[in-house]
């Protein structure tokens, strides 16, 4: 634990105040590591952690990505980034967009992380071992479309949920080997049915929220605490390689699409051009 605590002295969980977020921000504490901060929306629960835990917070809804560059801005003023987890997830059936035009789930459990990883790629490489977790659906069965990014209407939130999830892994593993020349990985976890509020609080119509509850009813649920354990193991005390993992923290093999290079700088570079677009002036 000393060995993987001596190597992260500064972290940043996105999605941090709830769910498996607080969870792995709990984690990290109990693991030693001095400076957490938390990003998240409810500026109440984020005002307890600084007072309970000990821990940084920053308030910033992420699903706008110009509300992401300012907090990028200020994260990077702050110098060297050792570890960068990305958490923050919305689950919906009927499509929402925000008010810069892009689907809500997809803007904030994908874009917004790319715009995030750009913005503190100084401070990430001014550290001796960068780390960088996305928190997503590895390995999600499916196709993929380039095409797709962004979802356009009328594709629903759901499907705009999936795309982004998906995307995850794709650009997870262009990022790895981009960063990999400072020393840097990058996983993207699937943590499988977490006992979360996410689910709880999908909006859609009645049936498909019924569903829901009738798969979480009979499927094995993972503590969010059980599962930041395997993050913070595999990441931190293991120290594995960048990948695919899944909620037990085996790899996931790179498979089909997942394993095409061209497609991994095409998505990289549609997925720039996407949000640089949203960011400018």
């Amino acid at each position: 634990m000393g060995a993987a605590t001596s190597m992260i002295g500064r972290a940043v969980v996105i999605g941090g105040t709830k769910g498996i977020g607080l969870a792995i921000v709990k984690a990290l504490k109990a693991l030693g590591v001095e400076s957490v901060t938390a990003v998240g929306r409810d500026g109440v629960v984020g005002d307890r952690m600084r007072r309970d835990l000990g821990v940084g917070f920053v308030a910033c809804d992420v699903s706008s990505m110009r509300n992401v560059a300012r907090l990028g801005e200020a994260l990077r003023a702050e110098g060297a980034l050792d570890l960068l987890i990305h958490c923050a997830d919305v689950l919906a059936m009927e499509r929402r967009e925000t008010a810069e035009g892009v689907e809500r789930s997809f803007a904030t459990n994908y874009l917004s992380r790319a715009v995030l990883n750009d913005a503190l790629d100084a401070s990430l490489r001014a550290s001796s071992a960068p780390t960088v977790v996305h928190v997503a659906a590895a390995g999600m069965p499916g196709s993929f479309r380039l095409e797709d990014l962004p979802p356009l209407a009328p594709a629903s939130s759901f499907s705009g949920h999936n795309t982004g999830q998906r995307a995850n892994d794709v650009y997870g593993l262009e990022l790895a080997a981009r960063i990999a020349d400072a020393g840097g990985r990058v996983f993207v976890f699937n943590p499988g049915i977490v006992d979360t509020e996410i689910r709880r609080n999908m909006t859609g119509p009645w049936w498909a929220k019924g569903l829901v509850s009738v798969m979480e009813r009979f499927s094995p649920k993972t503590p969010p605490e059980a599962f930041a354990r395997t993050v913070v193991r595999v990441a931190l005390v293991d120290r594995l390689p960048s990948g695919l993992y899944d909620a037990l923290g085996r790899r996931i093999p790179e498979k089909g699409y997942r394993a095409d290079l061209a497609l991994r700088r095409q998505v990289w570079d549609r997925t720039e051009a996407t949000w640089r677009s949203l960011t400018a002036g």
